[in-house]
């Protein structure tokens, strides 16, 4: 059984499979992971494991190949907490801190 705690994140990030993100997404109302979601997904898992920290949005759009306002409008709340929440990461409030992708701090 997966734990989830505040604001939909994993308990235990070790519990993540392309499964649960499916279900972490409907969440987040998306109803349906794109292959631009899972570019944008792995690419997030990928760096957390190498840095500890979530990637800047310019980062995601050199690898992704994708720019930021289709990421934006990939996941709809809470762009960057979203896709990290579906990608599994651990929520910590660093991971947030002073990362802006529309324009306003999140």
């Amino acid at each position: 059984m997966t734990t989830l705690i505040k604001d939909g994140f994993l308990l235990n990030p070790a519990d993540w499979n392309k499964d649960i993100a499916k279900k972490l997404a409907e969440y987040d109302g998306i109803h349906f992971l794109t292959d631009q979601h899972w570019k944008v997904i792995f690419y997030i898992r990928d760096y957390y494991n190498d840095f500890q920290s979530v990637p800047p949005i310019f980062k995601i759009c050199s690898a992704t190949g994708l720019t930021t306002m289709e990421i934006c409008s990939l996941f709809s709340k809470d762009t960057i907490r979203s896709a990290c929440r579906i990608a599994g990461l651990p929520r910590t409030t660093k991971n947030f801190i002073n990362f802006n992708v529309r324009g306003f701090g999140v």
